[in-house]
């Protein structure tokens, strides 16, 4: 077969949401990346559903990807991060995802653990798709930012107006 692992380097500046002046890409940086790792083109996100095995790592802030991840059914293996998303405490390693250190020095070694224990693995995409199905859906945003909008009005010195004269109503 081919390579255990399909990867590359993604210049964003190639998008069209971005220019280089904004994603203020430092052209040493991407020759060092370049040397490491051919250059991609961005796939649509669907593309990702064909993987068995997908990799997960922060960028400079928590990647809103994840949860998109999750609902694939593939079994995704998560760098560590000092980054976070409000769902990321109900996730449990080995349950949900495979932990992967934030350097990926272990990467390598958990892909062969999932490659020689495929069960396992597809138990714990499964777990991850169901905790996606359970708990990362429109109304559980919405409850996360109700619930902290909630919070951060009680330590404000003024009387908000209600749901109702806001125009809001239940879900």
């Amino acid at each position: 077969g081919g390579p255990a692992v399909d990867a590359g380097v993604y210049d964003h500046c190639d998008s069209p949401k971005l220019t280089k002046a904004e994603w203020g890409w430092d052209a040493e940086m991407e020759k060092e990346m370049w040397a490491d790792a051919p250059k991609r083109k961005i796939e649509p996100f669907g593309n990702n559903c064909r993987h068995r095995h997908l990799l997960h790592v922060d960028g400079n802030a928590a990647s809103s990807r994840l949860a998109s991840e999750l609902h694939t059914g593939s079994t995704v293996f998560k760098a560590a991060s000092a980054s976070t998303e409000y769902f990321y405490p109900l996730l449990r390693e080995w349950e949900h995802y495979v932990p992967v250190a934030a350097n990926l020095a272990d990467a390598r070694a958990r892909h062969e653990w999932a490659l020689a224990h495929p069960r396992r693995a597809e138990a714990i995409a499964a777990a991850g798709a169901k905790f996606a199905k359970q708990h990362l859906h429109t109304h559980g945003v919405a409850c996360y930012w109700w619930q902290l909008l909630s919070a951060l009005a009680e330590l404000e010195g003024f009387r908000p107006r209600s749901e109702r004269a806001l125009g809001f109503r239940p879900l």
